[in-house]
């Protein structure tokens, strides 16, 4: 999951080892996270990096069987260019409309 300032891109991975890296089949398994994952992580995704003073966070989670979430780590430098094209294009959008706003501010 990636947070630029209220922005949020919730991805999805469901792959059979503890470790997704283990496997080269892994890394083509992502995904966008379904309607009811993104509405149950996002806003909780954003408030944490809001606490943390993050204006970009990549953000990893789980969700167990029982659809309960889970937060794993806040990367204020994460990586996310391995995720889908489609979260990729929306990840790189919102981080230059956000770029921009700041700069108009500063100014």
């Amino acid at each position: 999951m990636v947070t630029i300032d209220e922005a949020v891109v919730v991805s999805s991975l469901r792959a059979p080892e503890l470790d997704w890296r283990s496997t080269g089949a892994n890394h083509t398994r992502w995904g966008i996270a379904s309607a009811s994952t993104r509405a149950m992580v996002a806003s909780k995704a954003v408030s944490l990096a809001k606490r943390l003073g993050l204006g970009f966070s990549s953000q990893d989670w789980v969700v167990d069987q029982r659809d309960e979430p889970f937060f794993l780590e806040a990367n204020p430098n994460g990586q996310w260019l391995f995720l889908n094209p489609d979260s990729v294009s929306t990840i790189t959008s919102s981080i230059l409309s956000s770029v921009s706003r700041r700069m108009e501010a500063a100014q």
